[in-house]
């Protein structure tokens, strides 16, 4: 996690289940999709790459909880569109 905070070439974005249900893509850029596990984020992995000072984007991508694998593949599905 701190590793990927610290990255700052990237537009780091935060798969959950709390985060906002609209997101802008914005410019074509390399981006990095964080997917954590069914029961979410640790409260230290949230407040790592969502604090400091190039904080990461928490987006949802529906209001259900889905499994690890299937949230990966549509959040890169909803993300290249």
């Amino acid at each position: 996690c701190a590793a990927l905070a610290a990255e700052r070439s990237r537009r780091l974005v935060v798969l959950d289940r709390d985060g906002a249900r609209a997101f802008a893509v914005g410019p074509v850029q390399p981006t990095v999709l964080v997917v954590g596990p069914e029961g979410g984020l640790t409260e230290h992995e949230r407040a790592t790459l969502l604090g400091g000072a190039a904080p990461a984007e928490c987006v949802a991508i529906c209001a259900n909880v889905l499994r690890v694998e299937t949230a990966a593949v549509a959040g890169a599905a909803v993300w290249t569109q």
